[in-house]
């Protein structure tokens, strides 16, 4: 398997991250927690709505509809 392939196997693992409120909590300042906070619960939404595991590339492709519709602080 080339380093290519392995990328994109890589990109379609679903993830897992149950404590993410606990980790923003402790990582972030209020401001900026609450940024990350409203943009991951609309990634989560948008997964949810969509019947899909959030992975890697569908995180990569929300953040770049979300850059190109300028709504996304996440991003940046």
């Amino acid at each position: 398997m080339n380093s290519n392939q392995a990328g994109q196997n890589r990109d379609k693992l679903i993830l897992c991250f149950p404590n993410w409120t606990a980790a923003l909590a402790a990582a972030l300042e209020p401001a900026a927690k609450e940024r990350y906070r409203r943009e991951i619960l609309a990634f989560l939404h948008h997964c949810k709505i969509h019947h899909a595991g959030a992975s890697i590339i569908l995180a990569k492709a929300y953040l770049s509809v979300a850059e190109t519709q300028g709504r996304s602080g996440a991003a940046a």
